[in-house]
């Protein structure tokens, strides 16, 4: 992952999460390949980051890549826990850039949510894909908790499944 200040790129990180970890208010992770991620990215809230993303957040952007995880923990999970400031985009031409989550053995009696983003903080999406293609009580592409804001500006939300609550948003 890179990150961007004013078009120009100011470093490279191993991992999407250590790009997260340093970015400054106001700052945009760049997705540069295709990612597998094997555990939840964490978008910290910006008090427990001494207010680096308190005024303006971060943003991340996918640029026509595929973040994707699938999970078979059998327990609550997320590709993306947004406790922050988080403003979701695709600047690329063919707007193909995606956040995709799978599990494998989603709660049938809706005990757990498989998210594909946890949503805990301010959150806005302004275009890509945000797809959960899980099967099962509570497979919610957002699931946006008590206190959070979620604003949808553009992008799509598909391949959703919510058997008890009809729906793949969930507030």
């Amino acid at each position: 992952a890179a990150i961007v200040k004013n078009d120009e790129v100011v470093g490279y990180y191993k991992t999407l999460q250590d790009a997260i970890d340093i970015a400054q208010a106001g700052d945009t992770i760049t997705v540069v390949n295709n990612v597998v991620l094997t555990k939840t990215l964490v978008v910290p809230a910006a008090a427990t980051t001494f207010s680096r993303r308190a005024a303006t957040g971060i943003t991340l952007d996918l640029n026509g890549k595929t973040v994707s995880m699938a999970d078979a923990s059998g327990a609550a999970a997320a590709l993306l826990k947004n406790e922050g400031i988080l403003t979701i985009k695709d600047s690329s031409a063919e707007k193909t850039g995606m956040l995709s989550f799978s599990t494998t053995t989603p709660s049938a009696a809706n005990t757990y949510a498989s998210n594909t983003i946890s949503n805990y903080g301010v959150l806005t999406i302004e275009s890509g894909s945000i797809v959960n293609s899980g099967n099962g009580g509570a497979c919610y592409a957002l699931d946006n908790y008590a206190g959070s804001t979620a604003t949808i500006k553009g992008g799509t939300i598909t391949g959703n499944y919510a058997q008890e609550h009809a729906g793949g948003i969930f507030t």
